[in-house]
């Protein structure tokens, strides 16, 4: 059995599986999250243009309001960086390594929905 539970704001804090805490997600005061566990992996957000997760740093970069690009440090290995390349709805369907290569697709369907995670 699933469950969750929803702040005063109608924001998600807490996801349960039977019985188990999976993720908890804390608010500051205007709204925006700064931190999540998932599983056991803390991710804390500063805004929506960089996160910290365990030794891996991600830095988001910008055009206007439209999300173009990030750059991962995961110490101690080299920085990379990806370009996000959305589509007429403005979601994110590719990402492309800096010689124009495809990287990884992004884990979401149409609409935003997780693809593969239970």
């Amino acid at each position: 059995m699933i469950g969750w539970h929803l702040n005063g704001e109608n924001r998600l804090t807490l996801v349960k599986k039977n019985n188990v805490v999976m993720a908890t997600f804390v608010y500051d005061g205007d709204g925006n999250r700064v931190k999540s566990a998932i599983n056991g992996t803390t991710t804390t957000f500063i805004g929506n243009i960089y996160e910290v997760t365990g030794s891996q740093i991600t830095k988001y970069y910008y055009a206007g309001s439209q999300r173009v690009a990030m750059r991962k440090y995961t110490i101690p290995q080299p920085m990379t960086v990806e370009y996000l390349l959305g589509d007429h709805l403005g979601s994110t369907n590719i990402t492309t390594d800096t010689n124009g290569l495809q990287a990884v697709p992004p884990p979401l369907y149409f609409g935003g929905v997780a693809r593969g995670r239970n």
